[in-house]
C-alpha cells in the first residue's frame, strides 16, 4: 500500500511540473521576443536612426523620459551590433573565397 501511494505522490508531482516548467520556458522566450520587438521598434518609427558605421541619433523632445532615452540607446547598441556581425561574416567570407 505505502509503495502504490508514493508511486502516485511521484506520478502527481511529475505531472504537475511538466506544465510549470514549460509555461516558465515560454515566460522566458516570449520576454526575449519582446525585448527584440521592442528595439526594433525604436528603430523603424524614428526615436533612434542609426547610420552604420557612423552616427546613431537619439530622440530626445520634452515629452521623452530617461528611461525612453535608455531604451533608445539600446535599440542604437542593437542596431551597431548586427552591423557589426555583417562585417565579420563579410570578411570571413571573402577570407575564404581568397583560399
Amino acid at each position: 500500500m505505502k509503495k502504490d501511494s508514493f508511486l502516485a505522490f511521484a506520478l502527481g508531482c511529475f505531472l504537475f511540473m511538466v506544465p510549470f516548467i514549460g509555461f516558465m520556458i515560454t515566460v522566458g522566450k516570449l520576454n526575449g521576443i519582446q525585448s527584440t520587438v521592442d528595439i526594433h521598434n525604436d528603430i523603424t518609427t524614428g526615436n533612434a536612426t542609426y547610420l552604420p558605421g557612423k552616427v546613431c541619433m537619439i530622440k530626445a523632445g520634452e515629452d521623452d523620459t530617461p528611461e525612453s532615452i535608455i531604451s533608445y540607446a539600446r535599440a542604437c547598441a542593437s542596431a551597431h551590433d548586427s552591423y557589426l556581425l555583417g562585417l565579420n561574416t563579410d570578411t570571413a567570407n571573402s577570407l575564404t573565397e581568397e583560399e
